[in-house]
């Protein structure tokens, strides 16, 4: 029974396509998706982005991701030899491709086709190597990763925490609350009794806040924020 599981555990471990990758060791990913390169890098605070742009990363979404991605294995061999006919599978044009390195100086890099079987599962390989794969049909998406999808798109990035004090303005109203002693109190209306679970809810839910999208960036912040009257 033991040498029956040794084995199974063994064929898992060599079906494994990030082979001898664990999670927390990455340290540098790189996406190619064919419409841009992306490349992260983690830093003792989380995620960064480093192009196309600088900026932090969502943490939880790469995480997430990463322990799917570690944990796929390939279904089995599609073909296998020095005369493999690339163009079946896909891979005689620039393929989508995904670069996993570690803290250790491993380095597992994927190709990933926009070929499919007859199951819809994906062809994969690794550069260099005369065997196609058959995986799972999420590797497209897994190769496919947009800078949307990877970027840190929480409007306020701050420790909540941190917070001191809170000013809103609107057309009706000037409102400044502040925290004294680990108490919210009026600014300017010291008198008033505030809703301190109020408060602490109206935070939250600014934390929680996420774009849908990115408008401008860089040199035409200026331009798009008169544009949109901002």
């Amino acid at each position: 029974y033991k040498g029956k599981e040794t084995e199974k555990i063994a064929k898992e471990q060599k079906a494994l396509i990030l082979k001898d990758i664990k999670q927390d060791q990455i340290n540098t990913i790189e996406i190619n998706n064919l419409e841009q390169k992306i490349s992260l890098s983690k830093n003792t605070e989380g995620w960064v982005l480093l192009s196309p742009t600088s900026d932090s990363a969502d943490n939880a979404e790469i995480d997430s991701w990463l322990k799917q991605l570690v944990e796929e294995k390939s279904l089995s061999v599609a073909v296998d030899g020095a005369d493999i006919q690339w163009k079946y599978f896909g891979f005689d044009k620039p393929a989508k491709s995904i670069v996993i390195k570690t803290n250790s100086n491993q380095q597992v890099s994927v190709e990933v086709s926009d070929k499919k079987n007859f199951e819809g599962n994906s062809f994969i390989r690794y550069p260099g190597q005369n065997t196609v794969f058959v995986a799972g049909s999420s590797w497209g998406s897994h190769a496919g990763k947009t800078l949307l999808e990877l970027r840190n798109k929480r409007i306020f990035r701050h420790q909540i925490s941190n917070i001191q004090n809170i000013q809103i303005k609107n057309k009706k109203a000037n409102l400044e609350v502040e925290n004294k002693e680990a108490k919210w109190i009026g600014s300017k209306q010291p008198d008033w009794i505030l809703d301190q679970n109020g408060v602490r809810d109206l935070i939250t839910k600014m934390s929680e806040i996420k774009a849908i999208e990115f408008t401008a960036e860089g040199d035409k912040i200026e331009t798009t924020k008169k544009t949109l009257k901002l």
